[in-house]
């Protein structure tokens, strides 16, 4: 049995505003929008083992395929292979659903879309750049506007 946490027309309104303000502050920092593909093979996935398979939730095909669990994987394949050339430091930011599975107590499994917002800062040109990664986070909270009583996950 499954339990499938649909986005109701709040969830819908608000995540969407928030996703134009992210993206409006990762194009001033100069990051260019990249779509990861839903579907990926699950080789490209697991890639050095860093997602749990079992939390993976599989597509019926020939191939080994499933829905993404998270974006990072898909855009480090993208740039390696055919972007190689593109001129470095890259920088994209990505919006969308990924999704997990999560096995409960009674052994049924819960399958959750989420919205992730993510940069990927790929072959930097500056010595520290994790600096300019936490002061993109920090322009993004302030524009967001968050509630005192939010569940931010970083």
């Amino acid at each position: 049995m499954t339990d499938i946490k649909e986005f109701n027309l709040v969830d819908v309104k608000n995540n969407s505003a928030i996703i134009t303000t992210l993206n409006n502050t990762y194009k001033l920092w100069g990051y260019e929008e990249i779509s990861p593909s839903f579907i990926n093979s699950l080789e490209t996935i697991k890639g050095r083992e860093v997602i749990d398979e079992n939390e993976v939730i599989g597509i019926v095909s020939n191939k080994s395929l499933c829905l993404r669990p998270e974006m990072t994987t898909s855009i480090v394949k993208l740039i390696s292979t055919r972007l190689i050339n593109k001129k470095r430091p890259i920088r994209f930011f990505n919006n969308g659903i990924v999704f997990d599975k999560k096995q409960n107590h009674k052994n049924n499994f819960k399958f959750q879309e989420k919205l992730q917002s993510g940069i990927e800062l790929i072959g930097y040109d500056t010595k520290y750049p994790e600096i300019e990664v936490i002061n993109i986070l920090f322009d993004a909270i302030d524009n967001i506007n968050l509630k005192e009583n939010c569940n931010l996950f970083l």
